[in-house]
């Protein structure tokens, strides 16, 4: 990566999406930084089989000088307690809605510190997830800060 380079979007963290920029995934994994740039090693594999698309399913990971694989360090993994068995709302009587609320209140430094904020917020059917529409984005362009929530209507 060249020096003084920008933000380009990743998707993963330690593995990444075949589309993601490797250099922003260097500097989110602290091998570089955008403003002196660097050489980095990455192994091209075949990922997880819940993201393949269309039969393609690359991600890349980062090596070290010895060839051992990059592991993301620990303390920068924010983990979500998700429940075994899914929401499910009451039905007397029917809710308009139900609320996402973003309780992160986490920050990490890796080139500066931020709040965790939600970008993106799907809420998927296992039939849109099969047939991967992601076309109901629930915060349309805008950002779910830590501290904030957003309520989501339902709908048929």
């Amino acid at each position: 990566m060249p020096p003084n380079g920008i933000a380009k979007p990743v998707y993963g963290f330690g593995e990444f999406d075949w589309d993601s920029s490797i250099g922003s995934a260097a500097v989110q994994m602290g091998l570089l930084t955008y403003e002196d740039g660097g050489e980095v090693t990455i192994l091209i594999k075949e990922g997880p089989e819940h993201i393949k698309y269309e039969g393609w399913n690359t991600t890349f990971v980062f090596l070290d000088a010895k060839g051992n694989v990059v592991k993301p360090d620990e303390s920068t993994i924010l983990f979500i307690d998700i429940p075994d068995e899914p929401f499910q709302p009451s039905r007397d009587p029917a809710p308009a809605y139900f609320t996402v609320s973003n309780q992160t209140g986490t920050t990490l430094s890796v080139t500066n510190e931020c709040e965790y904020d939600i970008v993106e917020l799907y809420i998927l059917t296992p039939k849109m997830e099969a047939e991967l529409d992601y076309s109901k984005e629930l915060l349309q362009g805008s950002v779910l800060a830590s501290g904030e929530s957003v309520p989501v209507k339902l709908s048929r």
